[in-house]
This record gives C-alpha cells, sequence and structure tokens, in this order.
C-alpha cells in the first residue's frame, strides 16, 4: 500500500523570475540604476577614490561654480562639493543600513510572534507600537537623538525605534492572515509542530513584505538622517553629511546657488531611487500583479 504524503506549499518556490519581473518595471529599473550609481559611489567614499578629499580645505578656490575642475563647484571652506556630496551618501547611507537592519530584525521578530502566538504576546507588541505611533516620527528620532547624544550611531539607533513598530505591523499582518489558511490548518492536523509551521510555512510568506519596507524604510532613513544632521544632531563637521551641507548652504543660496543644489539633488536622488525599487520590488514579489 503507498503512502501518501502531504506537502504543505512553502512560500517564494515560485517566485523564481522576479529580478527579471523587477527589471521589466520602469520603476523597478529606474531605481535599480540610481541605488547602484548611488552604491558605486558609497563604495568609491569608503576606500578613498574621489576626486578631492572631502575635508581637504583650498581657500583660494572658495566659491568656486560648476566647471571641469570641480564638477558641482566648491563650499566657502574650498571644498569640492562633488566629492563632499558622494562622501555624504556613504554617511547617509551608513546609518539607514544601520538604523534599517536593527528596526527591520527586531520589529520583524516581534510581529511575527504577535502574530503567532497572539494573547498577551500580541497585546504588549501592539501597544507599545501604538505608543510609538503616537509621536511623529521625526520628533520622536529628534528626542531619543538628543537625549543620546549627537553621531551618526547614535542617530542610526534613534531611527531604529521609530521604524520597529512599523516594521512590527508589516510582519504581523500576514502572519494573522495566515492563520486560517488551509495549508496551515491541514499541518496541524498532520500533527506539524509549531516551529516547524512558523519558519517553514509562514515566515517565508512574511519575507516579500517585509524586503520591500526595508528598501522603503531605507530612503525614510535617509531623509530621517539628513534632517537630523540639518538641525546639528546627526554627523558632526568636519565630516560630509548631505543635511549638513544644506544647512551649511542656507546663507550662501542666494550667491552660490551651487552650494545647496549639489546635496539637494543628492538627497532627491537617494529618496526617489530607493522609493522606485521599493515600488518595483512590490509589484516584482507580489504574485497578484504578475502578468506572467
Amino acid at each position: 500500500m503507498t503512502e501518501t504524503v502531504l506537502e504543505l506549499p512553502v512560500a517564494g518556490a515560485a517566485r523564481s523570475g522576479w529580478a527579471a519581473r523587477l527589471l521589466r518595471s520602469p520603476s523597478g529599473r529606474i531605481g535599480a540604476v540610481i541605488t547602484a550609481l548611488l552604491l558605486v559611489g558609497a563604495f568609491a567614499a569608503l576606500v578613498h577614490v574621489l576626486p578631492y578629499d572631502p575635508v581637504s580645505q583650498h581657500p583660494l578656490d572658495r566659491l568656486l561654480g560648476p566647471s571641469s575642475k570641480y564638477r558641482l563647484g566648491t563650499d566657502q571652506f574650498g571644498r569640492d562639493i562633488f566629492s563632499r556630496c558622494v562622501e555624504g551618501v556613504k554617511a547617509s547611507l551608513q546609518v539607514a543600513l544601520v538604523s534599517v537592519a536593527i528596526a527591520g530584525t527586531i520589529g520583524t521578530v516581534a510581529g511575527v510572534a504577535a502574530g503567532f502566538f497572539g494573547g498577551w504576546v500580541d497585546a504588549i507588541v501592539m501597544r507599545v507600537s501604538d505608543v510609538l505611533f503616537a509621536f511623529p516620527a521625526i520628533l520622536l528620532a529628534l528626542a531619543i537623538v538628543s537625549a543620546l547624544g549627537s553621531g551618526w550611531f547614535n542617530t542610526a539607533i534613534a531611527i531604529a525605534i521609530v521604524y520597529v513598530p512599523i516594521f512590527a505591523r508589516v510582519a504581523r499582518g500576514p502572519v494573522l492572515a495566515l492563520q486560517d489558511a488551509d495549508f496551515i490548518r491541514a499541518g496541524r492536523v498532520l500533527g506539524f509542530s509549531s516551529p516547524r509551521l512558523l519558519f517553514r510555512h509562514i515566515v517565508p510568506n512574511v519575507a516579500s513584505p517585509v524586503i520591500v519596507q526595508v528598501t522603503l524604510s531605507l530612503s525614510w532613513a535617509i531623509l530621517t538622517e539628513s534632517g537630523l544632521s540639518f538641525l546639528g544632531l546627526g554627523t558632526q563637521p568636519p565630516e560630509a553629511s548631505l543635511g549638513l551641507m544644506v544647512s551649511d548652504a542656507r546663507a550662501l543660496a542666494a550667491t552660490a546657488w551651487w552650494t545647496l543644489a549639489g546635496p539637494a539633488v543628492f538627497i532627491t536622488l537617494a529618496v526617489v531611487g530607493l522609493n522606485l525599487l521599493g515600488d518595483g520590488l512590490r509589484d516584482a514579489l507580489d504574485p497578484t500583479r504578475r502578468n506572467d
């Protein structure tokens, strides 16, 4: 007599080719290109392959407009704005990656646990999330970094705390939706253990929305870091920061527009590029949006 084995579906098994679907999407292509360029620039800054030292001052070349020598001109200290912008992208990505990694890990674990176990675990996670959601994100980050002190790592911690409840809710929703799914019920009837159901059949279903949320949160984190640096609570001078460069350029905008235009364009590119990449990933990973 042949024994029949019921194999439950594993999310992600049918998601091969997501990269091709991402590149077929106009927003995905544009976002991937912009993000790749930003990563190349950040790597160049990391290995110190830039046209000029971002912190070196050249008083004789102060406030020069864009030219073949200085692509985006120089600031009031004669520093190359292009090199400082690229260095600023590296600093912003550093803060964004650390903060989103912390928030994504803690928030996803908390959200999955809340949705799967329910009861008091769900109540605690959701009430803490509600408390954090009650404050405007930038004000909460400002209060936390003011308490911790300025610096890029404290900025990353502040942003991470703000974004933890977002990941918790993003992870909790799919888990709650799967609790009554037929294949989860079948697994319980067959006697599958909770860890097996959780890690083999539920967690993979959470991966897609979390990945999309990571991409979108990176853009928000860059914007938040720029805002905190603009207020003097993020990356400290003489290190380059896009938000700090915008702050320094306010008084020069009327006479030296390029000092403000450079960092503003880089901030815009970073935020728009990552948002477009997130939109493309959402379309590529969502089975209901596929055309094939």
